[in-house]
């Protein structure tokens, strides 16, 4: 949605980071309101893009979900003494790992200051936040979309009166 008058610009921000990660194209998607045109996200539910709205990206790929997770281990999170806030944090992480997603901003130390260097960059190029997600592989992907879906769907049915 949001490139819709502009393709040429989508396939660039695609190309740019899976070059950046040396992925295939294929494995870039925009999700969220960046794709719809408004959001399913359950604190914005349909609300439209606006200038502020991030460009949420889903990349689906088992080789870079694993490398994160290896550079994690090795990080060794047990061994650290942990604030309140950064221990909400890791619980946080660890609920979307075990859905099978890694989210960058919730990587502990200085993991996610890297990943963010990057995306400061992409920031200036594209005039938007851009946020991303790395899946396992595409059954975690889908898997966690259509959950939110059928949430959504249920809430709706449940808000409607049949008389």
């Amino acid at each position: 949605y949001i490139y819709r008058k502009d393709e040429e610009r989508y396939f660039e921000l695609k190309e740019e980071i899976s070059k950046h990660f040396n992925i295939e194209q294929t494995q870039v998607y925009i999700v969220g309101s960046a794709k719809l045109g408004f959001s399913i996200s359950p604190h914005k539910l349909f609300m439209d893009l606006n200038e502020d709205s991030d460009i949420d990206i889903a990349i689906i790929d088992n080789r870079l979900f694993d490398f994160y997770w290896k550079k994690i281990y090795s990080f060794n999170i047990n061994l650290m003494s942990r604030t309140e806030q950064e221990e909400q944090k890791y619980k946080k992480f660890i609920d979307y790992f075990f859905r099978g997603w890694v989210r960058p901003d919730l990587m502990p130390g200085r993991m996610s200051t890297e990943w963010f260097e990057y995306f400061k960059m992409l920031y200036g190029k594209y005039n938007r936040k851009i946020a991303v997600g790395i899946y396992k592989d595409n059954e975690f992907f889908m898997g966690y979309h259509k959950r939110n879906i059928m949430r959504i769907r249920k809430e709706l049915m449940n808000g409607l009166q049949i008389n």
